[in-house]
């Protein structure tokens, strides 16, 4: 953008943003939320994804984490209005009573959104990792299924990495995958008693109604464990993307 562009902007337009990006400080305070590097109204900066070198640039790597990390400010958007609309069921506001169906349903369809948005995130990641370990030539890994199964049984992680974190990785591929596929995840409508939680219905590839079993996650773990595991595959992107440079100047 030109100064000039930038002086004919009214100073009430950049007033309202900066009011916008103070209260979402403060929201962030109070509630969990994913560590995207940036508050969701806050202009991207090339500087939260700086562990990415310039060879990733040319394979579109940086564009596709700039939209990742952007589409994850909207799932933080979604997690602090579920912690809203929880806390009116929570402490028996008298809206509860008023705006039952809308509330409850709305909470549901806001953790579909939150438990789809940090699913495609980490496949996102995984299928990352293995694009730079095949040199950005193609991607065998492209998913927590594909990376802790084989043939349909557990195994160790296929790209190297997040082993100690599998029980909640597959929790989540568990979680996304009632969602979207599970027959028996429309029989109930649960929340979190003591804090907001994600729950689900889970009957795995709807093969056995009677042995569903309910699955869930507070929002609390949900985030912080998404937290440990983006941070780390920072680490691992970086590293790897010094060794695909490295592999270029050769």
């Amino acid at each position: 953008m030109t100064n000039s562009a930038i002086d004919s902007i009214p100073l009430n337009i950049f007033n309202e943003y900066q009011e916008k990006l103070n209260k979402e400080k403060e929201l962030f305070k109070k509630y969990v939320h994913i560590d995207t590097g940036k508050l969701p109204s806050e202009n991207f900066n090339g500087n939260i994804i700086s562990f990415l070198s310039d060879t990733t640039e040319e394979n579109g790597l940086f564009l596709k984490w700039m939209n990742m990390l952007c589409q994850l400010d909207e799932t933080n958007n979604n997690i602090i209005s579920a912690c809203k609309l929880w806390e009116l069921i929570k402490y028996d506001h008298p809206k509860k009573y008023v705006f039952n169906t809308s509330i409850f349903f709305k909470i549901q369809a806001l953790n579909s959104y939150i438990i789809h948005d940090i699913k495609r995130s980490i496949d996102d990641i995984i299928s990352t990792i293995d694009f730079l370990k095949n040199n950005c030539k193609c991607i065998k890994v492209d998913c927590v299924g594909r990376n802790f199964y084989d043939n349909k049984r557990p195994c160790l992680s296929k790209i190297g990495y997040f082993d100690e974190q599998r029980d909640f990785l597959i929790k989540v591929n568990d979680l996304e995958n009632a969602y979207k596929h599970s027959f028996t995840n429309n029989f109930s409508n649960l929340y979190g008693k003591e804090e907001p939680c994600i729950f689900a219905v889970y009957s795995k590839n709807n093969l056995d109604f009677k042995n569903a079993k309910i699955i869930g996650i507070t929002l609390k773990e949900l985030t912080e464990e998404f937290n440990t595991f983006y941070n780390k595959a920072k680490c691992i992107v970086e590293a790897l993307c010094h060794e695909v440079h490295k592999n270029d100047q050769l």
